[in-house]
């Protein structure tokens, strides 16, 4: 019982934290990729923002190009699913969150905007 009220509050806990508007500040890429000069243009000037109904906008300000789409945070809290990708939320506190995407190889970096 102890064990689930603990991935209780570690899943609540992160969605609490993650509701709010994120923007982009750093991208890593673990290996190499073609496209790696072309996701860190695109991340550049783009925030998400994370709604308490599971709804997430992406803005990017550069060509005014709008996507909501929905997410989940997994019932252990370590993982966030949305736009088809499933990554795990390496670090999430009130101004900080760490995706490290699945398979990609890629960690994005992201700070609360106030």
């Amino acid at each position: 019982m102890l064990l689930f009220s603990i991935h209780s509050f570690s899943q609540e806990n992160n969605r609490k934290k993650i509701i709010g508007t994120w923007a982009f500040y750093k991208i890593e890429f673990l290996r190499s990729n073609r496209d790696s000069a072309n996701l860190i243009k695109n991340a550049k000037a783009t925030i998400v923002t994370f709604s308490e109904d599971s709804l997430t906008v992406r803005i990017k300000f550069d060509t005014m190009f709008i996507r909501t789409s929905r997410y989940t945070i997994s019932p252990d809290g370590r993982t966030l699913t949305h736009n088809g990708m499933t990554a795990t939320i390496a670090r999430l506190t009130d101004e900080e969150l760490v995706l490290n995407i699945q398979g990609e190889g890629v960690i994005e970096h992201l700070k609360k905007v106030h």
